[in-house]
């Protein structure tokens, strides 16, 4: 962990993985290898990136390794790293630290929990460590996720918070997205193009955020100061409200949490 630009293997090379991936190669910050089940290559920026199919070697070439394999599929990916002693960063939904920490019981384990914006730097990270970690692993793991984005780091205590960010981040990024899209296709039902409701859509959202962003004001006072009472605002989330919009955002939220439960059981 002395080494200026550590080594890292990264196990799992799906949507999350690449999208690491190219977050921490445009960092310059460190050396990376992957393993994947199949072989493949990447192109442009991350052509420098080398990728075998052996686990096993992966982990003894590495002092850390981050796991972003599907949580049914990390049992066989564990076997394959049994005997891995270093700094390992897991991202699979739901599984806790024990569930690591019983098959790797001589590993330093970090359960992170992120989303797709970690390709940009802007990924919004939750971390939790396995008790007794070294501070010198503590300040990695620290630059590590703030490389990545903004980012909390939990008490082992408090692990449970992991699952409820997992709704808000790690899901929730396609949760927006899908609100947004249709958002998307009522404006193209109504006569407009895709890509001007397209535009129209996001440049709404950047339009919130920077709002947020310059001003004192919570999510609820935005909300308040655009729906001016008996304004057209007001009357479309009377509708939406009547329909059940909170209710129906909300259970599905609880349902992300409840395949969380599902998937600490395996």
């Amino acid at each position: 962990m002395s080494e200026e630009c550590p080594l890292i293997g990264i196990i799992g090379v799906g949507h999350f993985g690449k999208a690491l991936i190219h977050g921490l190669s445009i960092s310059h910050n460190y050396n990376l290898k992957c393993s994947n089940l199949t072989p493949l290559e990447f192109e442009g920026a991350l052509q420098d990136v080398e990728v075998i199919t052996n686990n096993t070697q992966l982990s003894e070439e590495v002092d850390v390794l981050i796991l972003t394999v599907r949580p049914q599929d990390m049992g066989v990916v564990l076997k394959d790293i049994s005997g891995f002693d270093g700094l390992l960063i897991t991202f699979a939904a739901g599984l806790p630290i024990s569930y690591y920490s019983e098959r790797l019981p001589h590993a330093n384990i970090v359960r992170g929990m992120s989303n797709l914006g970690v390709e940009y730097q802007k990924g919004f990270s939750a971390w939790v460590t396995k008790k007794g970690i070294s501070l010198e692993n503590l300040n990695f793991i620290n630059s590590f996720f703030t490389t990545l984005g903004p980012h909390i780091q939990y008490s082992t205590l408090e692990e449970y918070n992991l699952d409820i960010i997992t709704a808000l981040s790690g899901s929730g990024i396609g949760y927006v997205a899908k609100i947004l899209e249709v958002m998307k296709s009522w404006g193209e039902s109504q006569g407009l193009n895709e890509k001007d409701a397209e535009e129209v859509i996001l440049g709404t959202v950047k339009g919130l955020i920077e709002v947020y962003n310059h001003s004192e004001l919570s999510l609820r006072e935005i909300v308040e100061q655009v729906a001016s009472k008996g304004g057209t605002t007001e009357a479309g989330l009377q509708a939406m409200e009547e329909r059940g919009l909170a209710p129906t955002i909300e259970e599905g939220l609880m349902k992300t949490i409840s395949k969380c439960f599902q998937i600490s059981s395996l």
